[in-house]
């Protein structure tokens, strides 16, 4: 058991070699883009992009909003609402996607979990999945209507693996109608930061400043960093890690390019060829309700 212990707290490192060569098999299987790599590796040492240049200009025009810039879905939504989304589900019109391919670091003090897989909430006496009320909010919407409703997890090469392996063990959580994973096929890989950019987040962005001997300890690390990204050459790739550690998820804007590259798409309209609407449902809005906010979703 101690054995066991370690290695799943210490995982065997590669060698460099073969570390190196499995970081590009990685990037090559994530749809790793080298052009728009140099492009952006080229703005950031330009300056065209950096942490100075994303803020507003200091001319910009800050306004509350009016009350005829919002639509108030607090109280009950008309009737005409739901015969609309519900006649567009029973013509298979619609699809519902869950934005599940990040890992909930934030919600445990730094445990690297897969986020969807977490279990966020007791309800009735068992501690429920993400995964598991979102499936079960379609799962009633399709009893309803008497419709196979086509639900897709989107992931990320952190949490495809896990999500595909837990779905099988838990049998869908008994959902019958259709369900897709739609692996992240877009990735990036980390860079070594910019001096400047390190300046601007020590010395621009508001700190609680320490006591003395603190503060020196802290300005003593920055100063330790900013040589490193200096000596390692500043915006060069940064490799020196295992090559999970090396890739980044590039956000929640390519999964709709995701969905033609790794042939999700493509299988949706396949099943359901009158298919037009996305109910995109995100999770960190979950945190608060339970559920989620489903962004256009006709349920």
């Amino acid at each position: 058991m101690v054995q066991i212990l370690f290695d799943r707290l210490f995982p065997h490192v590669r060698k460099e070699g073969e570390a190196a060569q499995n970081l590009q098999e990685l990037l090559a299987e994530n749809g790793f883009d080298p052009a728009q790599h140099e492009q952006i590796r080229s703005d950031l040492r330009a300056g065209r992009i950096g942490l100075a240049q994303n803020r507003l200009a200091a001319s910009a025009t800050i306004r509350d909003v009016e009350p005829e810039d919002l639509f108030d879905a607090t109280s009950e939504l008309p009737k005409r609402f739901s015969e609309i989304g519900n006649d567009a589900l029973r013509k298979g019109e619609a699809a519902v996607v869950t934005l599940a391919a990040g890992v909930g670091s934030r919600w445990t003090q730094g445990a690297g979990v897969v986020k969807a897989l977490h279990p966020f909430a007791k309800l009735k006496g068992v501690h429920r999945t993400f995964i598991e009320t979102h499936l079960a909010k379609t799962r009633r919407t399709s009893r309803v209507l008497g419709v196979e409703i086509p639900h897709v997890f989107t992931t990320s090469y952190l949490t495809h693996g896990p999500t595909e392996e837990f779905l099988r063990r838990e049998n869908n959580y008994g959902y019958i109608g259709p369900i897709f994973l739609s692996q992240g096929k877009s990735i990036g890989l980390r860079m070594i930061p910019m001096a400047r950019d390190l300046r601007f987040a020590w010395e621009e962005v508001a700190q609680q400043v320490l006591d003395e001997q603190k503060q020196k300890v802290r300005e003593s690390l920055h100063a330790a960093l900013i040589k490193w990204a200096r000596a390692r050459g500043e915006g060069s790739d940064y490799t020196d890690n295992v090559p999970l550690q090396c890739m980044h998820p590039v956000g929640h804007w390519f999964e709709a390019p995701n969905m033609l590259r790794n042939g999700v798409l493509m299988r949706l309209l396949e099943k359901n060829p009158n298919l037009k609407i996305f109910a995109p449902a995100q999770y960190r809005h979950a945190r608060r309700r339970f559920g989620s906010r489903c962004f256009g979703s006709p349920h």
